[in-house]
């Protein structure tokens, strides 16, 4: 009967289909999903919060001039669903420095490089 020791529990290796299968099944559930969650951000709020999420709808009209709980790294996708600008500023670098008025249907992708620092790397206006 083999183990493996790469984790801080001992695991039992599959000693027949079946229990190949449920392995097969369990890690299946670890992986990434296909499709991932699309979350809106609060109406009214300038400082949206983006833990946890990659994709985002905007509510509302309150112009946004920064992102609540992002981490290094991290990378965002912005669709407008009405008007509403983004705002270029430390928080947020954007390309040629100025704010960006998105209307609906826009997108908007920034990633944290440096620390509490959102960087624009594409936009496409629809």
């Amino acid at each position: 009967m083999a183990t493996i020791r790469d984790h801080p529990t001992t695991v039992r290796m599959p000693e027949n289909s079946a229990q190949w299968l449920e392995l097969i099944r369990v890690l299946y559930e670890l992986l990434p999903q296909k499709y991932e969650p699309v979350y809106t951000f609060t109406s009214g709020d300038a400082t949206p919060s983006v833990k946890g999420g990659r994709l985002f709808k905007t509510a509302g009209a309150t112009a946004i001039t920064d992102f609540d709980d992002g981490v290094l790294g991290q990378m965002i996708i912005i669709r407008a669903t009405a008007s509403i600008t983004i705002t270029d500023g430390a928080p947020i670098v954007l390309n040629g420095g100025v704010n960006y008025a998105m209307t609906d249907t826009d997108t908007l992708t920034l990633v944290m490089f440096d620390d509490q620092v959102w960087y624009e790397v594409a936009r496409s206006v629809n």
